[in-house]
C-alpha cells in the first residue's frame, strides 16, 4: 500500500492530471441546451429526419476531419434524445411500445429460461439509453433485435426447457 501511495503521489499529475481536472467538469449541459433550444413542436412530433441536425449556440463549435468549422450536429449522445431528433415522438412511441411489449413477454409470458435474460438485456439497453446508448448498427444493436424478436415470438416463448416423451425417445 505504501508503494501504491508513493507511486500515486509521484506520478498522479503526469498520468492522471487531465482526467482528474476534468472529472467534475460539466460538458453536457450546453449540448442539451442547444438541442432543446433548436427543437420546435413539429420537430418534437415528427423529428428532423435521418440526417436531422441541431444548431450549436452555447457549445463550442466543432471541427470535422478536414478542419472545417461545424455549426450543427447530427447526433446527441443521449439515446432517447437522439430518437426524438431523428424521428420525433411518433418514432419514440413506436420504439418504446415494441420494447415494453418485448420486456413484458420475456419476463412474464416465457416458459423457458432464455426469455428472462433476453428481457433483462432489453431492459438494460433501455436504462442505458438515458446517459448513452446511441442507436448505431453494431453487434450490440444486432443482439438487441435478436432479443426483441425472441421475446415477441409466441412459439418460442411457449417452448419449455424440458423434453417431451417423443423427443426423449428420438434421442435414445
Amino acid at each position: 500500500s505504501f508503494a501504491l501511495f508513493w507511486g500515486y503521489e509521484k506520478y498522479s499529475e503526469s498520468l492522471l492530471g487531465r482526467f482528474v481536472s476534468r472529472i467534475n467538469e460539466d460538458t453536457r449541459s450546453s449540448v442539451e441546451n442547444d438541442f432543446l433550444n433548436d427543437m420546435n413542436f413539429n420537430d418534437w412530433t415528427f423529428g428532423k429526419g435521418v440526417n436531422g441536425t441541431y444548431k450549436l449556440n452555447e457549445t463550442d463549435f466543432l471541427y470535422d476531419n478536414e478542419d472545417n468549422l461545424l455549426t450543427e450536429r447530427n447526433i446527441i449522445e443521449s439515446g432517447y434524445q437522439n430518437l426524438f431528433l431523428h424521428g420525433g415522438a411518433i418514432y419514440f412511441i413506436i420504439y418504446f411500445i415494441i420494447i415494453i411489449i418485448a420486456i413484458y413477454k420475456g419476463f412474464f409470458k416465457s416458459k423457458n429460461i432464455y426469455g428472462k435474460p433476453f428481457a433483462f438485456f432489453i431492459l438494460l439497453f433501455v436504462l442505458e439509453s438515458y446517459p448513452a446508448g446511441i442507436l448505431t448498427f453494431n453487434m450490440r444493436f444486432f443482439l438487441l433485435w435478436i432479443c426483441i424478436f425472441a421475446c415477441w415470438d409466441n412459439l418460442y416463448l411457449k417452448k419449455t426447457d424440458y423434453l417431451t416423451k417423443s423427443q426423449e425417445d428420438a434421442i435414445s
